[in-house]
């Protein structure tokens, strides 16, 4: 048990600084079938909104690079440690539509810097829970496979507020000022923030940065330079509109904008054509834009507390979609059209 509290140790604190075609790839069905999404760095789904949450079936796992997968957010409850490709068949069938956290670790030979720093407490103890082969748990212990390797006790013990500190995620501007190019990942959630630091525009490979509660208002010109950015989470902040360079934003995946006062969908939306998961809720946008159904790959849609108050005929084009969220809007009847689409709809009108 104490070897796999030091692999879970180095799992929160390795690199997960990864090239585009080094990415985990997370598949909705087994055998490396259906939709997809590529990681960069660990996934840990806030709510059930997100498209992938207990959707995976199978995981694509580049050389250098292995995974722990939970079947509870926060990287807690029953876990398995995996090497290599895996999908979701045989021993591991339980596994299918059950993975809701992964955290993603890189080899030390893989050339990845080292992790900045380790504010883990390596007194926080495994030794609790000893039943390391549980039978009961309902997944089946496959010890004996060097290539999937099942550990099977019921809290990994995680700490709550425990944020990885792996390298090229900075959570802080200082320090990610002294190495802009190094930043993969920036989370400066809540640290009342109002203005954009010139060094952004030198962050070339930012792919993901979180700016939520916070005051911005604006978005300023040199972050149209973000040309690798896929995920943008921006909620309860002041913005307003979208500069039109947002369109040059052809790898964003996830974008985030809850909370502010928006009134409309800016006239390039169509442009991101990689956009997945899309989160307008508590905005104060009134109507979907006649070019919405060119958003083929989306796949979560929410329009919570919105001024929507109907669908739009080409609605059921969005075949991709599985997700969405119309509580609190102006929405009383779903169209056959929308009806008829295989997708969970909180708010759902009686």
């Amino acid at each position: 048990m104490k070897n796999f509290a030091i692999l879970l140790l180095l799992a929160l604190i390795s690199a997960t600084s990864v090239a585009q075609n080094d990415a985990v790839v997370v598949y909705d069905n087994e055998n490396f079938t259906g939709d997809t999404r590529n990681l960069y760095s660990h996934y840990n789904p806030e709510g059930l909104s997100d498209a992938y949450n207990n959707r995976i079936g199978s995981i694509d796992i580049p050389a250098g690079t292995w995974i722990i997968i939970f079947d509870e957010t926060g990287f807690r409850g029953h876990h398995l440690v995996i090497e290599n490709d895996w999908t979701a068949t045989g021993d591991f069938a339980p596994w299918n539509n059950n993975i809701s956290s992964i955290l993603v670790m890189r080899d030390a030979e893989s050339g990845l810097p080292v992790p900045q720093s380790n504010n883990y407490n390596t007194s926080d103890s495994y030794n609790n829970n000893s039943n390391y082969n549980n039978n009961n748990s309902g997944y089946n212990s496959n010890t004996g496979n060097n290539n999937n390797v099942q550990y099977n006790y019921n809290e990994p013990q995680v700490p709550n507020n425990y944020v990885p500190q792996t390298a090229g995620v900075y959570y802080n501007i200082e320090a990610a000022a002294k190495n802009p190019e190094d930043v993969i990942v920036l989370d400066v959630r809540g640290q009342n923030l109002s203005s954009w630091p010139a060094f952004f525009s030198n962050m070339k490979n930012l792919r993901e940065l979180y700016i939520s509660d916070n005051n911005f208002s604006s978005w300023p010109p040199f972050f149209s330079d973000l040309k690798q950015l896929r995920v943008l989470v921006a909620e309860n902040n002041d913005f307003t509109d979208f500069p039109p360079y947002f369109s040059n934003f052809k790898s964003l995946e996830v974008l985030d904008m809850s909370g502010n006062p928006i009134t409309s969908f800016p006239s390039f939306f169509h442009e991101l054509s990689a956009l997945r998961e899309l989160d307008m809720s508590y905005t104060k946008v009134s109507s979907f834009p006649s070019f919405f159904n060119e958003l083929t790959n989306l796949e979560s849609l929410n329009i919570a507390f919105t001024g929507i108050s109907s669908f739009p005929s080409f609605f059921d084009e969005l075949t991709r979609l599985r997700w969405m969220d119309i509580s609190g809007t102006g929405i009383t009847d779903l169209p056959y059209g929308v009806r008829s689409m295989n997708i969970v709809i909180v708010g759902r009108p009686e």
